[in-house]
């Protein structure tokens, strides 16, 4: 009886969306749903591992980032297609699924993807590069980078792509300990 109270409160909710929204607002509901718990999908795994098995040079994981359809193409969309021309497989994780549309992994062009699967790509990929840029995503802060670091074979790189100061008014206590370490203004 719980499980159908459940399940008709979830149809309830749903149809409502889609009075209110339309297929797309559901459509993206559920992408955003999908995204939240990427864990419980094992297809992206076996599709990961078919992208593994590919010829490369070695792997790179940009941080969770800004869109890669943005209307600006921005220096994290040029790394990429760098960094695929050299022979490296460049996963451009996203930070919210909703602007491109992915849901799994989307090639754009020999070793470059885009994806909505970074928890999967951290958990199953024991040596890469790391690049962070968006040094205001919640996932990454210190504890993350230090048990990434630990964990695997992994170089961090942080590309220092905005200014952050305390007369800003943002300045993460991870991004200085970064900075002080590396010895960077």
């Amino acid at each position: 009886m719980k499980y159908l109270k459940k399940a008709l409160r979830f149809a309830e909710r749903a149809l409502s969306a889609l009075a209110r929204e339309g297929m797309e607002g559901v459509y993206l509901r559920l992408i955003k749903k999908a995204y939240i718990y990427d864990g419980f999908f094992f297809w992206r795994k076996k599709r990961l591992r078919k992208i593994l098995s590919d010829n490369y040079k070695g792997i790179i994981v940009l941080s969770p980032n800004e869109s890669w359809d943005i209307p600006m193409f921005q220096r994290p969309q040029q790394m990429g297609i760098q960094f695929s021309n050299l022979g490296y497989l460049y996963f451009h994780c996203l930070q919210s699924p909703e602007y491109d549309r992915v849901l799994g992994y989307r090639r754009l062009k020999k070793n470059l993807f885009i994806t909505n699967c970074h928890p999967t790509i951290i958990k199953s990929i024991n040596k890469f590069i790391y690049i962070i840029n968006n040094a205001t995503h919640p996932r990454i802060n210190q504890k993350y980078i230090e048990n990434l670091i630990k964990n695997k074979d992994v170089i961090v790189v942080y590309d220092y792509l905005d200014h952050y100061s305390p007369e800003l008014g943002f300045y993460p206590d991870w991004l200085k300990q970064i900075k002080q370490r590396l010895a960077i203004g």
